[in-house]
């Protein structure tokens, strides 16, 4: 149904290929191991161990729409003959070159298997007979396999694909905050085939090689009411991190800095990942720690200064992996990021949005990427590869805080919409699960004091949506206790071994510049690690009282 489920493999003695031959041609095969050579006319076929599955086809034209609207609706659809070959639509390959930067068209690949990105319309060649057709937009449409009969002269195909959801309506928007080397207008009709309200496109370096860099920062204006494109930039640096700055109007260079294989060989250390996000927030920008937290040098420092808006979370390998167990970590220190989700798609084997940002904005609010942003600085956001998880701590949204008493209870309800297989929804707070079931659950939680809460699910099997293990985690509810969150004396300690670590490195590693810069970059670590040691003393200084 669309879902990019891996093929079964199966032996078989079958062999399909493609030629094309007039009809009183005869087809020799050679059996190059024994030496001989089969011939076979095609116009006894019939009477032969070969058969001819497709001896015609005829040009239709396609319309994909919505089933209640009946307007033209853009989607990723796939034509695969009874014989299971591709059918590309007009101006899309059969067969996908998966190389990097080597696909530039609307295409991707998932699961060896390759689909088009139309924009409603395309124009494709049909044999007689049963077609099959797969039909997918994002995760508020029911993705459909159906099987189609086209009739000999057939000129005209109607799809239809029905909407299960419409959280628009309540408010809800959805990004994907980690996109590369695509165009513009291409990730326009990506975006909007795969049911994105917002794509942030990001300039990139790779070396002495740039990526989307004549691409102007800002708001794309061929972006259409369905779909927005923002053009960023991932600023990289090997060791210290990855940070996105989203919503930029101005280039922020250097996009790399200190090394390969992100910046040139042998170029020193000259900036930090603070002073990147600093630059993005005076231009009104989000900053976004990319496929959190690796690389894992500045992150720590960068989280307890607050330089970070939100995290990108992955869960492909499960709960335990390290983004979200570290993420935890931060929690539990009283840290707040909020949860997102984006692809960091730069071959055609992922499908944009896969992994994808729901954010909520204000009641009545317009959507705008100033609107958006300001949802995700709030927190109210869950990350997503396929459900749509929602979450309330005592009618309190993500986000938000609810202040608690010891050993107190707090009410969880948690529900999710979902077109894709859906497991148990799972209550996180501090880090432990503490309930657990069916969506929709509701629990009464004990707190023993400040802290977080949250919510997660995945899919009781492995299945993939761009080969993304399909699973929802919510930005947590925060619980304060007379206004003050919560501390981990473990957590801060571990983010005081990184810190350590990563000074360390820039003493003895990088590749030094100016002593003015090289003072400017410890300093980041100098002010974090104070600020943590100063909370350290004074929660020891509080438990001694």
């Amino acid at each position: 149904r669309g879902l990019g489920e891996p093929a079964e493999r199966r032996s078989g003695g079958r062999l399909i290929a493609e030629i094309a031959a007039a009809p009183a041609a005869v087809l020799r095969v050679e059996d190059t191991a024994a030496g001989r050579t089969f011939s076979y006319p095609l116009a006894a076929a019939a009477e032969s161990d070969v058969r001819v599955l497709e001896p015609e086809a005829a040009t239709v034209h396609c319309r994909i729409v919505d089933r209640d609207t009946g307007k033209p609706c853009a989607a990723r659809v796939a034509f695969r003959s009874a014989a299971g070959r591709t059918i590309a639509p007009y101006g899309h390959p059969e067969e996908i070159n998966t190389g990097w930067m080597q696909n530039t068209g609307p295409d991707v690949k998932i699961g060896g298997a390759s689909y088009a990105y139309v924009d409603g319309a395309c124009q494709v060649e049909l044999p007689p007979g049963e077609v099959f057709v797969e039909l997918s937009k994002g995760f508020e449409y029911t993705p459909k396999r159906e099987k189609v009969a086209i009739a000999p002269g057939q000129r005209e195909l109607r799809l239809e694909l029905a909407r299960a959801f419409d959280r628009r309506r309540d408010g809800w928007v959805t990004a994907d905050t980690h996109v590369h080397i695509g165009s513009p207008e291409l990730l326009v009709l990506e975006g909007a085939a795969e049911g994105l309200d917002l794509v942030n496109l990001l300039a990139a370096q790779w070396g002495r090689h740039f990526t989307n860099f004549a691409d102007r920062p800002g708001l794309y204006p061929g972006s259409t009411p369905e779909t927005t494109v923002w053009v960023g930039s991932e600023n990289r640096q090997h060791f210290l991190g990855h940070i996105g700055l989203l919503g930029l109007r101005e280039r922020i260079v250097p996009f790399s800095d200190a090394g390969p294989p992100v910046a040139y060989f042998g170029s020193p250390l000259t900036t930090s990942l603070s002073d990147w996000a600093d630059a993005c927030r005076r231009q009104g920008g989000v900053t976004v720690g990319v496929h959190f937290p690796i690389p894992n040098g500045e992150t720590a420092a960068d989280v307890v200064l607050g330089k970070l808006d939100a995290a990108e979370i992955r869960y492909d390998r499960g709960f335990a992996s390290l983004g979200v167990t570290e993420y935890y970590r931060y929690l539990d220190c009283g840290f707040r990021l909020a949860a997102v989700g984006g692809t960091d798609k730069m071959f055609p084997t992922r499908a944009v949005g896969a992994t994808r940002t729901y954010a909520r904005l204000e009641p009545g609010e317009p959507f705008s990427f100033q609107a958006w942003a300001r949802a995700v600085r709030a927190g109210r956001t869950f990350v997503t590869t396929g459900p749509l998880l929602f979450l309330s701590v005592e009618g309190r949204e993500p986000g938000a805080e609810v202040d608690v008493k010891q050993g107190g209870e707090v009410e969880v309800h948690a529900s999710a919409d979902s077109v894709f297989p859906l497991g148990d929804v799972e209550i996180v707070c501090n880090g432990r699960v503490v309930a657990g079931g069916a969506a929709p659950l509701r629990a009464t939680v004990p707190v023993t004091g400040p802290g977080w809460i949250a919510a997660r699910c995945a899919a009781q099997k492995r299945l993939s949506y761009g080969m993304r293990t399909i699973g929802a985690h919510t930005s947590p509810v925060y619980l304060t206790q007379g206004g003050t969150g919560g501390f981990s004396p473990r957590a801060a300690e571990y983010m005081l071994k990184l810190i350590e670590a990563a000074v360390i490195w820039i003493d003895t590693v990088a590749t030094p510049s100016s002593r003015d810069r090289m003072e400017r970059v410890r300093s980041v670590f100098a002010e974090a690690r104070g600020a943590l040691e100063s909370r350290l003393h004074h929660h020891r200084e509080v438990k001694r009282i």
